[in-house]
C-alpha cells in the first residue's frame, strides 16, 4: 500500500531532493509537498478523508515556523493523530526541545550530502503511521 507523506518546506530544492531520496529507499512512499504552514493546513483540510501517514515539517518557514505549525495541528482534534517529524538546517537543541515538547516524534538536521539524505529517509520512515 502506498503511504503519503506531506512535506512542508519552503525550499523547492529540498522538496525535490527528499522526494528523490525516498524514491531510492521506499518506493511505496509518495511525497506531496507544500511551501508553507498555511498551505499545509489547506492541504489537510482538502484531504481530510485521506490524511497523510506522516508530516515532515521544516522548522524555518516564512509564515509560521515548525513549532507554530505543531500547535495549529494539535489544536484540531481530527489532525492531532498525524505523526510529525521536524527537519531543519539548524541543529539547535532549543528548537529540538520545543518541537518534541509540542508533539514532534523526532527532530532531524538536514544533511548536506545526498547519500546522507537517503540514509535519513530510513530513520524517518518508521515514524509514519
Amino acid at each position: 500500500m502506498k503511504k503519503t507523506f506531506l512535506l512542508v518546506d519552503d525550499d523547492r530544492d529540498d522538496q525535490q531532493l527528499l522526494a528523490e531520496a525516498f524514491q531510492a529507499t521506499h518506493q511505496e512512499v509518495e511525497i506531496r509537498a507544500v511551501s508553507s504552514a498555511r498551505e499545509a493546513l489547506q492541504y489537510l483540510e482538502l484531504h481530510h478523508n485521506t490524511l497523510p501517514h506522516l508530516l515532515i515539517v521544516d522548522y524555518n518557514m516564512p509564515d509560521h515556523n515548525g513549532a507554530e505549525l505543531l500547535d495549529m495541528i494539535a489544536a484540531q482534534p481530527d489532525l492531532s493523530g498525524i505523526p510529525v517529524v521536524v527537519w531543519s538546517t539548524s541543529d539547535s537543541g532549543r528548537y529540538r526541545e520545543i518541537c518534541e515538547r509540542k508533539g514532534a516524534r523526532a527532530y532531524f538536521r538536514k544533511p548536506e550530502r545526498f547519500q546522507d539524505l537517503v540514509a535519513l529517509t530510513v530513520e524517518i520512515f518508521p515514524h509514519a503511521r
